[in-house]
Order: C-alpha cells, then structure tokens, then sequence
C-alpha cells in the first residue's frame, strides 16, 4: 500500500463545467469526507508501523528534524520517513 498520501477538498477550478453546475457539495460535507480520509490514511500508517516494530533496517540520516531539536530525520529504504 501507499506510505503517504496527499488529499485536498474540491475546489472548483473557474470557468470549468464543474464549477459551473448548481448542486456543490457543502463545505461541512467536503471537510467530513477529507477527514474520513485522512483517519484511513493514519490506520493503515499505524498498522504498517506496527508491523515493522522490532525489525532492524537500514535508515538513510538526512538532517536534523526540523520541528523537534536534537533529533535527526532519515528515510527507509521503501521511502517511509
């Protein structure tokens, strides 16, 4: 499966069909379904991390984490941060 995904509500796109078209999803309706998403998305993050634990692998060290000092940031072979 994917490691990372990038979602974004529907924004409709000027002078297109579908900007156009009566009948839009309600805002509350497009962040509940984003949100959904996004929960999905963390699940099976979670699983796969958890399916990984207590493994060794081989980590590729890119720099210091930016949001948390002392800490460096790598990257797994598979790609996952």
């Amino acid at each position: 499966g994917f490691l990372t995904v990038n979602l974004a509500s529907y924004s409709p796109r000027p002078n297109t069909w579908a900007a156009q078209r009566g009948n839009q999803v309600p805002e509350e309706d497009k962040k509940r379904r984003l949100q959904q998403l996004k929960d999905v998305v963390q699940r099976c993050s979670l699983e796969q991390s958890r399916r990984m634990r207590g493994q060794v692998m081989e980590l590729l060290i890119e720099g210091p984490e930016k949001r948390r000092a002392g800490r460096l940031r790598g990257r797994l072979r598979n790609g996952r941060l």
